[in-house]
């Protein structure tokens, strides 16, 4: 099997290394030497580019991308791959009267049942953005954020992530009304007292997508802690 001197010191190895050897000795006892180096494995076997053996990353990211071990160069093609996959985002709105202190619900379409207004962040657009536009889509209501409830992120196993930022908000009008017709966005929306919505639950006038509203109110209701705007460093 063909051995290599060691690029940085041909005093390493009067026996010199295999490809593999070579791969594990050079970041081991020269890992803080960041030096213009000749691969002398493309060297020997004359590749054309072994010149840039060291260019422009460094001679171990050489080593690395080109003569790492085939279960190393496979699990660095497998999060390659993964990290091409998309990250979907998400902005949610809990948005309360501060007079009336009764929140917005809206009712999804398609007999989905009630939940908070929001949806997904367009290209190109900023959750900010995104949770403003979609809680007067849906809503009807053009809202003021006023801080940050709860900031989620969750990546999947075989790559690609969902993100979600769960505002708090305020009208910015407090005599607006909340949407009353249909249309692709929404079945409508009403402002919502917390008691008011138990009993509608409870009575099964209302039904909830899902817990959600349920629990961010009650969050409110109970003095929950409202983060500043500028926890996601958002500059208008």
């Amino acid at each position: 099997m063909k051995k290599y001197t060691c690029p940085f010191d041909n005093q390493c190895s009067s026996e010199g290394y295999t490809e593999r050897e070579l791969y594990d000795h050079c970041p081991r006892a020269h890992g803080r030497t960041n030096a213009c180096l000749v691969c002398p494995i493309c060297a020997h076997e004359k590749n054309e580019h072994y010149e840039r053996g060291s260019a422009p990353y460094g001679f171990f990211s050489h080593l690395l991308n080109k003569h790492a071990p085939p279960n190393v160069i496979e699990e660095m093609r497998l999060r390659g791959k993964h990290s091409q996959m998309p990250t979907y985002s998400f902005a949610l709105v809990v948005c309360r009267h501060p007079i009336t202190k009764k929140y917005l619900l809206v009712e999804e379409g398609s007999d989905v049942g009630w939940w908070l207004p929001g949806g997904r962040v367009d290209p190109g657009e900023h959750f900010v953005e995104a949770a403003v536009r979609e809680t007067l889509e849906e809503g009807g209501i053009d809202v003021e954020l006023r801080g940050v409830l709860k900031v989620e992120y969750r990546a999947y196993d075989k790559g690609g992530a969902r993100q979600r930022i769960i505002f708090y908000a305020e009208p910015k009008d407090i005599n607006q009304k909340p949407k009353d017709f249909s249309d692709y966005e929404s079945n409508g929306a009403e402002w919502v007292g917390f008691n008011e919505m138990i009993q509608d639950l409870d009575s099964k006038k209302k039904r909830l997508r899902a817990d959600e509203p349920l629990i961010w109110f009650r969050y409110v209701e109970e003095g929950g802690t409202i983060h500043p705007m500028d926890l996601i460093g958002y500059r208008a």
